[in-house]
């Protein structure tokens, strides 16, 4: 038995989707690493500056991290969250070629919807090679 067109071209378009916010996240990775340097450099600064009880040095410091975590927030939780639908939305398609396909087993599915994706992750890698490797390191 051979899977509908609709069901194929929602998983391409599950893995597109997937494949441009994983992106979206490693191209910042360097920017998002930034500010993970910038906390453990105030970190730093307030261990050095312990016996210091200037409570507004303090303050400031937290203000800082605090900021630093929302920046890091701010880009990374709208790609997690939209990697968080597709992964709902990829058991919503496995679930409804199931429904529509009862005797079929989780092999034929994969044999069937495989052909189509693998493209997909070939031109990917073809137009962002460096980005992709570092997709791939992050997937192991």
């Amino acid at each position: 038995m051979t899977i509908d067109r609709l069901y194929i071209d929602e998983a391409k378009r599950i893995r597109k989707v997937y494949l441009t916010n994983l992106a979206n996240i490693v191209q910042k990775e360097e920017e998002i690493d930034r500010y993970f340097k910038m906390i453990e450099k105030i970190k730093d600064e307030v261990k050095d500056n312990e016996s210091v009880t200037n409570e507004q040095f303090f303050i400031g410091k937290l203000l800082e991290i605090n900021d630093n975590i929302e920046k890091i927030k701010t880009f990374i939780i709208p790609h997690y969250e939209r990697i968080q639908e597709l992964d709902g939305a990829q058991k919503i398609l496995y679930n409804n070629i199931k429904d529509k396909y009862p005797d079929i087993t989780d092999e034929e599915i994969q044999s069937q919807v495989m052909p189509h994706i693998i493209p997909i992750d070939e031109k990917f890698m073809k137009d962002n090679e460096d980005l992709y490797n570092k997709i791939l390191s992050k997937e192991k």
